[in-house]
């Protein structure tokens, strides 16, 4: 089978979006696919396009924000489907790949010029994300979200709430299947015994990642238990972390490595004690977190809100430590009763290790995607 995969987020190397992109790319290949990325990272088709900076520039003098960025993301999706076509002019693929974006109609264009079905990997509702982070999206923004739904074949996501909103959009059912996120589990690493106790997250610095919350809950523990708290990511709230981070009631026990190469991120992984998920109360939770399973492919004990798929894979006292979402203080008291018990940690840690090999590696993930692809493809078609 050939599959052209689209997905702009190989622009933004160690991103989230990126990690799983090349994971699956990877896992696909690994079955025997043959998996063509485009545009091809590095290459001249990727990275920004000066045509669409020229519409952006003659734009904004007459357009606001989110308009301008519709056009542009017009602009930019016409001209990638017109290289698509000429990128598989000699090897036409059997089946279209791509990871659904704002303002991105690339996809949809790209198999209709190929004349192949597509398959469109959806991990959030961008109408819903803008509206966690407190902005009101544009009538236009979700209509043409739908459009790019109601256009593939098939659609992957990563939750079942999500795919509850994609129904709820008018995407029928029988359309869309549930694919969970996964990691490759890390050779097991006896952790350090001794202080500090080093508590660990990895994500963007938004205000649906609850970042606030952790630190919130991190200030008020027993400055006793010497801990460490290591944040790892960037984003807009940036400023304000840094601010608390360097109050007198963090005492210097919070450290910001700011944005890593996924090579680093995995270090620091194992060289933590615990892994922090700290989510704020969210309605729908449609979520599946890469960063809860890529704790537990480092074999860390988790503690997380009780909510949305992170119920399904973390087992409260089995993997990690729930508890009610956006309780501070129960962020806290979990945070301690792994703090003073390495024993507990250990326990939790190999087990949620073991159990992410059994249920949620990359490997079961492209079986699944696997099977999605081929029974979108004609059956005589492909291999």
């Amino acid at each position: 089978m050939k599959v052209l995969y689209f997905n702009r987020a190989f622009e933004r190397h160690g991103a989230g979006p990126a990690v799983h992109g090349h994971a699956v790319v990877e896992a696909l290949r690994a079955r025997g696919v043959e998996v063509r990325v485009f545009p091809e990272p590095g290459s001249a088709t990727s990275g920004r396009d000066p045509g669409q900076a020229a519409v952006r520039s003659g734009l904004h003098r007459v357009l606001p924000s989110e308009p301008l960025k519709a056009a542009a993301g017009l602009w930019r999706s016409v001209r990638l489907a017109k290289r698509a076509a000429s990128f598989c002019r000699n090897a036409p693929p059997d089946v279209v790949l791509a990871r659904h974006a704002a303002y991105d109609w690339a996809p949809g264009l790209i198999a209709r010029a190929l004349r192949r079905p597509l398959v469109l990997e959806v991990n959030a509702p961008v109408f819903l994300e803008k509206r966690l982070a407190g902005v009101s999206p544009p009538w236009f923004l979700r209509s043409g979200e739908r459009a790019a739904w109601l256009r593939a074949d098939r659609i992957v996501c990563v939750s079942d709430e999500l795919a509850a909103i994609l129904r709820d959009s008018g995407v029928d059912a029988g359309r869309v299947v549930t694919i969970p996120n996964g990691a490759n589990p890390l050779p097991w690493r006896d952790r350090r015994e001794g202080e500090p106790v080093r508590v660990v997250f990895v994500g963007g610095f938004h205000p649906w990642h609850g970042v606030d919350q952790l630190l919130d809950a991190f200030v008020r523990m027993d400055v006793r238990q010497n801990l460490r708290l290591v944040l790892v990511g960037d984003g807009p709230d940036r400023p304000r972390i840094e601010r608390i981070a360097s109050s007198v009631e963090a005492g210097g026990r919070i450290e910001l490595l700011g944005n890593l190469p996924h090579e680093r991120v995995i270090e620091v992984l194992l060289d933590s004690d615990i892994a922090v998920a700290p989510y704020p109360a969210l309605r729908p939770f449609y979520f599946s977190p890469l960063k809860v399973y890529e704790y537990m492919a480092a074999g860390l004990p988790i503690v997380a809100p009780d909510q949305g798929q992170i119920s399904d894979i973390v087992r409260h006292g089995g993997t990690g430590l729930l508890y009610p979402p956006g309780d501070v203080a129960a962020l806290a008291d979990a945070m301690s009763t792994l703090a003073s018990d390495a024993h507990l940690r250990v326990t939790l840690g190999r087990e949620g290790h073991r159990l992410l090999q059994e249920r949620h590696t990359w490997q079961v993930t492209g079986d699944r995607l696997l099977d999605v692809l081929r029974s979108t493809v004609p059956l005589d078609v492909g291999a």
